[in-house]
């Protein structure tokens, strides 16, 4: 997306380069979608407002292949939304929007899952719990943590919460009873939710403590109103510190979740959740109750029963973030995929359940030349595997990007060449926008659908979908600011979704970050 000045008002360009070098440019006035042919450094009048492209050396910096996203308004795909507040117990066959839940100790909407029977959980930054769709409303599931006695002026007693995690709200300066990094939700075997909190994004001093744990929720389950917290979720602690827990995955019996260990060996870690019990309630005030519970500490031999096995991965595999199944992995193997967000790579690990041998492959991504990923890198962040190919997004480059599974092996792939180039990578450049962000993605079918978003607030967010079989045309829905929003979350900031979940109807679960609401669209 580019930018156009017309009249004081700042509009959005989005900018593409077609198959002849030229540059396409979608101007999206209220209710219409305007295309106009230019060429690199020329100077276009869109009505009363001039466009002007960038130079030739910046626009080689942000567009990368042609990508044709048709705009298409949401309601061509999706039922209307019902006008009033669905909390009211509108009809469950309507679209819908959940305001997300606002506690003290809950943050804004992240990720989100749906399932095939249309249920929906959400999960937030800056939160120790999450959300759950019950009748039509989101009600709070907050995660029970640990309560110490503290005296305070008056010679009284009050129970407050432990606080296993910094924040960068404060910026490290304090602990604090909530988790920066709520960053993945997904659902196991019999109803089970699985989620993470990983601690605060900061790196503090070594003095100060930075946990993190994963939750199990046990949607079957019952909670008795005679105890205080929810007896239905249970907490695993992760041995150690500054772990930086982001994604999670169920797969093969085994439970498995990444360690981004910022100025630490990143690691992916598993369990089995039928030989290591769950400890919701450590004390975090004191270091002996953290640092030596039952159960929660590194298997000396990987993959024993009753405890976490840690799998140190290479060097350039810096800041593992998310998970994905190989559904083609070998009879008696599991094969995980993973993004190393640091690392501007993805990475291939290798299980073997009879014999316990792991395996590494990291393959870097092409180089990023774009300013603001200088020190980051392009930011490889959500995955997804199918049969043929590994996807994955690029948060800093807003990029869709897939590997062909048939050259894993090959050399070639496994390093990038003297223009810091990786020849196995195929990209797909979604907008020019400095502001502008790829976040997530999901598949279903031929469909990889993906969200993008301001992290600064700086306009309104899109969600779509690219063809996989083709991996240049696709979908971009309009109208989701305007529209796509409850009428108290209007004035809250633009569209920005951040986490999607497709699930087997069509039915699409979006996370509005900013606005703290999640959206349930239903297919038609």
């Amino acid at each position: 997306m580019g930018d156009r000045l017309g009249g004081g008002n700042l509009q959005r360009l989005a900018l593409i380069r077609d198959t002849n070098g030229q540059l396409r440019v979608f101007v999206p006035p209220p209710g219409r979608v305007d295309e106009l042919h230019v060429s690199v450094g020329s100077t276009v009048a869109v009505g009363q407002s001039i466009a002007t492209l960038l130079p030739q050396s910046l626009v080689d910096l942000f567009v990368g292949e042609d990508v044709d996203l048709t705009p298409t308004p949401w309601t061509a795909d999706f039922l209307p939304l019902p006008v009033h507040d669905p909390t009211d117990g509108s009809s469950p066959s309507k679209s819908v929007l959940h305001p997300a839940y606002r506690h003290r100790l809950l943050g804004v909407a992240l990720d989100v899952h749906l399932d095939d029977a249309g249920n929906l959980v959400s999960l937030g930054e800056f939160a120790q719990g999450f959300g759950q769709v019950v009748d039509g409303r989101l009600v709070a599931r907050e995660a029970p943590i640990s309560r110490v006695w503290f005296d305070v002026p008056g010679d009284n007693l009050v129970a407050q919460r432990t606080r296993p995690f910094r924040s960068s709200i404060n910026k490290g300066a304090g602990a604090v009873p909530f988790s920066d990094k709520g960053e993945r939700i997904i659902e196991g075997e019999n109803g089970i939710y699985w989620f993470t909190n990983g601690g605060g994004f900061v790196s503090p001093k070594p003095d100060a403590h930075n946990h993190s744990r994963i939750f199990r929720f046990d949607s079957t389950g019952t909670d008795s109103a005679a105890t205080p917290d929810d007896d239905r979720i249970c907490a695993y602690h992760v041995p150690e510190d500054h772990n930086g827990v982001v994604g999670i995955l169920p797969a093969n019996g085994r439970i498995w979740f990444t360690e981004s260990r910022t100025g630490g060996n990143p690691a992916i870690s598993s369990f089995d959740p039928d030989t290591l019990p769950c400890s919701t309630y450590l004390d975090y005030a004191t270091d002996d109750d953290v640092y030596e519970p039952d159960g929660f500490s590194y298997c000396s031999q990987p993959f024993a029963p009753g405890c976490i096995t840690r799998l140190d991965l290479p060097a350039n595999a810096k800041f593992p973030a998310h998970l994905a199944l190989d559904p083609s992995s070998p009879p008696g193997q599991t094969v995980l995929w993973y993004t190393a967000y640091f690392g501007t790579a993805i990475g291939r690990l290798t299980y073997d359940l009879a014999t316990g041998a792991v395996a590494h492959t990291v393959y870097p991504n092409t180089k990023s030349d774009l300013e603001r990923a200088f020190f980051f890198g392009s930011g490889p962040w959500q995955i997804r595997v199918d049969d043929q190919f590994v996807y994955f997004s690029e948060w800093w480059d807003a990029e869709l990007v897939r590997f062909e599974k048939s050259r894993a092996d090959d050399p070639t792939c496994q390093q990038r060449d003297s223009d810091g180039v990786n020849p196995c990578m195929d990209e797909l450049h979604l907008t020019v926008t400095d502001d502008m962000r790829a976040h997530s993605i999901d598949l279903r079918g031929d469909r990889l659908y993906f969200t993008m978003h301001s992290q600064k607030g700086g306009g309104p967010g899109h969600f779509g979908y690219v063809h996989v079989s083709d991996w240049r045309t696709g979908v971009v829905y309009t109208d989701m600011n305007e529209e796509l929003v409850a009428p108290d979350r209007l004035a809250v900031g633009p569209a920005s979704p951040a986490g999607i979940s497709v699930n087997a109807n069509g039915d699409v679960a979006l996370a509005d970050f900013l606005r703290r609401q999640v959206v349930h669209l239903r297919a038609r």
